[in-house]
């Protein structure tokens, strides 16, 4: 990589806008709904707002950046990381987990961090895990893919001796509402969480006070573009234990059918229905069931030919 080709301005370029949080939002909806599912659509969605008010400052910024959202990255080493953003500057890489967090926020001399908020009447303080820790995971993960770039014992010691240098991780409260209270915190912690509003101010600071040697536009986009490459889907599906609550609570495994050759009612039967419906899961069909218990007791659905393998369902509209 030439660090030193003529840089032109690029300003702020996403190569990856999308997430996952629209593809689980769509699973959720299509559950029955209870309780707890609607609570989790709840907060996908006030994650993704705080996510789009981020996107939003770094767009405004008027700072030249590569940027990838939603990234999941595998190194060799075992470790795994889920960036929320992941951004390559001139002169350092930047990792951001947006937290949209109701309440107030305090970091004390230990570095542990507690939120409280009020609940009617009452106020409620909990702890919450630090996710300045699990910026640190993202940056050994960083660490290990970028090693792998590096070739020769002099290219590795050089990498090694500028990586703590070149790699910077915040934690950014999306919540305008949220006070945030480091007066105690260790000052490293100090420095790693802010709000959003103080996102641009911080990444300027880094952009003109950083001694390091510059990529141009070409080594920026394509070191951006090395990390995407690395992106893959995450393996861990969040949504399954609601969808596999629904199936259960439609019908009990032991009482499931034995389906060859399952009959798809006609569109007559069902309004609004097409006569033949495909799992867009699995691809297998989808039959009409009834749950046997539970509050939607006698309520009919849709249910994938291939449970309980695919545990697909889709309420009828």
């Amino acid at each position: 990589m030439a660090l030193f080709r003529k840089k032109e301005q690029i300003g702020c370029v996403f190569l990856k806008e999308e997430s996952r949080a629209a593809e689980e939002l769509a699973q959720l909806s299509a559950l029955p709904p209870t309780p707890e599912i609607e609570k989790q659509i709840k907060l996908i969605r006030y994650g993704e707002a705080g996510e789009q008010a981020l996107s939003y400052e770094l767009r405004s910024s008027g700072l030249d950046m590569y940027v990838i959202h939603d990234l999941f990255l595998d190194a060799d080493s075992g470790y795994t990381a889920q960036l929320d953003y992941l951004i390559v500057m001139e002169k350092a890489i930047v990792i951001l987990e947006c937290k949209n967090l109701i309440g107030d926020v305090t970091v004390d001399n230990r570095g542990a961090f507690t939120r409280s908020y009020m609940l009617g009447a009452r106020r409620i303080r909990e702890g919450i895990y630090s996710p300045v820790t699990q910026n640190e995971r993202h940056k050994r993960v960083l660490h290990d893919l970028l090693l792998q770039r590096q070739k020769g014992f002099l290219g590795r010691r050089f990498f090694e001796d500028r990586f703590e240098n070149r790699v910077f991780t915040f934690v950014v409260l999306a919540n305008p509402k949220t006070c945030l209270n480091t007066r105690y915190a260790p000052a490293a912690l100090k420095n790693a969480v802010l709000r959003a509003d103080q996102l641009v101010e911080k990444l300027r600071g880094i952009a003109k006070n950083s001694d390091n040697p510059a990529y141009s536009s070409e080594d920026m986009r394509e070191l951006a573009e090395f990390f995407l490459s690395k992106h893959t889907e995450n393996p861990i599906d969040y949504t399954a234990r609601y969808v596999q609550a629904a199936e259960e609570t439609a019908s009990a495994p032991e009482a499931e059918p034995v389906v060859t050759d399952p009959v798809i009612p006609a569109a007559a039967d069902v309004p609004g229905m097409q006569a033949e419906k495909i799992c867009p899961r699995c691809g297998a069909k989808l039959v009409l069931r009834t749950a046997k218990k539970g509050e939607h007791i006698g309520n009919q659905f849709w249910g994938c030919a291939g449970f309980p393998k695919c545990r697909y369902t889709e309420q009828i509209r």
